[in-house]
């Protein structure tokens, strides 16, 4: 019996990197793709880490790092906040 992922919200804070944002979750990520620090430059290396795989899924983001409570997003020079973080809210949110 699957039971269903508990509803998440996602909360942006500021990095000292420009490039990068932390986005701290209500409820823990740890069923999804591991426990622990997980770090990854690309989908490659996310191998089956669904929550980073899914990060990665949107256009512009370079780099994640997941745990547990939270996951920074690194995103290209190009690509903006504004466009990025509803995205990574609405992959986080849905997440499985």
């Amino acid at each position: 019996m699957r039971v269903a992922n508990p509803v998440r919200t996602v909360e942006f804070q500021e990095t000292p990197n420009p490039h990068a944002v932390k986005a701290v979750v209500s409820a823990s990520l740890a069923s999804i793709g591991g426990d622990g620090l997980r770090s990854y430059a690309s989908a490659n290396e996310a191998g089956g880490d669904a929550v980073a795989r899914a990060l990665f899924e949107i256009a512009g983001v370079v780099g994640v790092l997941v745990t547990p409570g939270w996951v920074t997003v690194r995103k290209s020079a190009e690509t903006t906040w504004a466009d990025l973080k509803p995205r990574i809210r609405a992959a986080l949110e849905r997440a499985e």
